[in-house]
């Protein structure tokens, strides 16, 4: 369909494609100065004293679980709002997800939910800084082990007295396509002890040897992040503010036409800072009607994921209230700072003609 506006329009831009052709030309593709900038500008945004650029989301998590020397059978608290992909690096290391359940009009688990899950073989509890959302986790990191934060939607984000990733033992954040922060592909991992620093770095950087196991033979050979991807990301910290800030502004409008309409969004949470990388938004009737409206005037909305994790796991959907709830009535819609100002216009006018 003829411009049909999509969801996710990476924001690419001329500049990005000159940081990488500057890397090729000087045959900068393997690890190497432009990752260990991009490291070092990442540290200085979220306030954490080391990252290590990483080929992709899946080797980060997969990483940091390593260097958190899990046993088979110990217990990951994981929001049932949350990416599939961690789900799929707990089973296969045959560690146990215990799902838990949003609090009511939040995209994050309360103490409550958390309370109720652990157990004395409770090892981690997961945080996804959902959509742009941040929440202070103080209240979270005296009752487990181990919090792992995703700052994936929120680099450098306040959540209460710290940046978002602060609070936990480690934080990542997946650089891929969609995101606010695109290398192509990759990922960060973030941490501020200087022990766990090096447990990664013996992981990663330390020379292979053969008779290691599969994983830490492919995270010292293939791990790293190359130039070339690097590259693009330190172009996409130096535009980032300002991409931000036109995400705002669009938020804002569509939250003024939400207040307007018989939808509904969930306001962020005070004393925590919000990064518009997404706009979900609650609705009243059902979604395939809605996602049909929305398709028949030219715009794309999709669910914020394909299935919450009670689902993959065939939970009982009833011990899954909130999130049921969300998963039932949410829509993400178009909201990149490539947006041009008659699309804005346009979807504001839908949200508005909702029933």
């Amino acid at each position: 369909m003829k411009d049909f506006i999509e969801v996710h329009n990476p924001s690419i831009k001329r500049k990005d494609l000159e940081y990488v052709l500057e890397s090729m030309i000087h045959d900068n593709l393997e690890y190497g100065v432009s990752a260990k900038t991009l490291e070092t500008k990442l540290s200085e945004r979220t306030g954490s004293k080391y990252c290590i650029a990483l080929n992709s989301y899946y080797t980060a998590i997969d990483i940091v679980f390593e260097a958190l020397n899990l046993n088979e059978g110990d217990e990951i608290l994981i929001p049932s709002y949350t990416p599939s992909i961690y789900l799929d690096i707990i089973l296969r290391r045959k560690l146990k997800p215990v799902v838990i359940d949003t609090a009511e009009k939040s995209y994050f688990p309360g103490i409550e939910q958390i309370q109720n899950a652990i157990t004395d073989k409770t090892k981690v509890l997961i945080v996804i800084h959902n959509f742009g959302y941040t929440i202070d986790c103080s209240g979270f990191t005296p009752l487990v082990p181990v919090v792992l934060e995703d700052i994936t939607k929120v680099p450098g984000a306040l959540a209460g007295t710290k940046k978002s990733g602060e609070y936990g033992q480690y934080a990542i954040s997946s650089f891929s396509s969609t995101e606010l922060i695109t290398t192509g592909d990759g990922a960060g991992v973030f941490c501020s002890d200087k022990k766990d620093y090096q447990t990664l770095s013996k992981l990663i950087y330390e020379s292979a040897t053969e008779n290691e196991s599969e994983n830490l033979y492919q995270y010292k050979i293939h791990g790293l992040m190359p130039d070339i991807n690097a590259a693009m990301g330190v172009s996409q910290l130096s535009s980032l503010e300002k991409r931000l800030d036109l995400r705002k502004k669009i938020g804002s409008i569509y939250e003024e036409s939400l207040l307007k309409s018989r939808c509904s969004f969930i306001p962020s949470i005070d004393g925590c800072e919000r990064y518009y990388a997404d706009f979900p938004f609650q609705i009243k009737s059902g979604l395939k009607d809605a996602i049909a409206f929305f398709k028949k005037n030219g715009v794309e909305v999709i669910k914020p994921y394909e299935k919450p994790i009670h689902h993959y796991l065939n939970l009982p959907k009833e011990n899954y209230p909130n999130t049921e709830k969300l998963f039932l009535s949410s829509l993400l819609i178009p909201s990149g700072s490539t947006l041009l100002k008659k699309d804005v216009e346009k979807i504001s006018k839908l949200l508005m003609a909702m029933i």
